[in-house]
């Protein structure tokens, strides 16, 4: 998928699941992209196990680099132990799209 860099763009979450315009089915675990004329997955959250996950932030801090936030504790597949919901995970896609495929990295986490 060929990403807009404009200022047009904007990436986005739903808190809950929907379909947008154009048909595109979306969940709370994924992050879309509109390039002000039409809707897309950047990141499929389902597709690296983050079913059910509610992202509650995000950054896009490289081409294929995110860093993200869950709205409660949970595990995620390549991290030792649960993530808190304080802490940032860094997902590094090999993959970026309605396919998404990549590792996570505990990037951030709270001082316990």
């Amino acid at each position: 998928m060929a990403r807009a860099t404009d200022a047009a763009s904007l990436y986005f979450s739903l808190f809950s699941g929907g379909t947008l315009e154009g048909d595109l089915s979306v969940s709370d675990d994924d992050i879309i992209l509109f390039d002000g004329i039409e809707f897309s997955l950047l990141f499929d959250g389902s597709d690296v196990g983050l079913s059910n996950a509610k992202l509650d932030a995000f950054a896009l801090i490289g081409q294929n680099e995110l860093l993200l936030s869950f709205s409660s504790k949970r595990r995620i597949t390549g991290i030792s132990g649960s993530v808190d919901d304080s802490d940032v995970v860094k997902f590094t896609g090999a993959q970026m799209s309605a396919t998404t495929d990549g590792s996570f990295e505990l990037f951030l986490t709270e001082a316990k």
